[in-house]
């Protein structure tokens, strides 16, 4: 996606007290859902407007991958996704949705990819 969404603060703008760090940032809100579809075909398993939260791997910083079995259940503040499956074309665009507690639904479209 060309921009990421943050909804965040600062622990010493809210009401909390006996904290060790007031300048430590932590999430306000929680995405409650998330899906991820084609935009273009992606092989003959996935045609245009497929979910495909079905074949992503969770990707660690160490370049690992594990499976995910739910990705709506999935907590987190960053995340890094991997296919489990090869694009038979040489288009790729993704529309991710979702919603985030408190700030409603969001739809972005990730930058057109064109593989050489």
């Amino acid at each position: 996606m060309d921009k990421r969404i943050y909804f965040s603060a600062f622990l010493s703008d809210l009401p909390t007290y006996g904290r060790s760090d007031p300048n430590e940032y932590v999430q306000t809100n929680q995405i409650d859902s998330v899906n991820i579809f084609t935009v273009y075909d992606f092989n003959e398993n996935y045609p245009a407007g497929s979910n495909v939260n079905e074949m992503l791997l969770f990707l660690d910083h160490m370049g690992e991958t594990s499976p995910i079995e739910d990705l709506n259940e999935q907590k987190f503040i960053s995340l890094s996704l991997k296919f489990s499956e090869i694009p038979s074309y040489d288009t790729l665009q993704f529309r991710v949705t979702g919603r985030i507690s408190d700030e409603g639904i969001f739809e972005e479209n990730t930058k057109l990819v064109i593989l050489d």
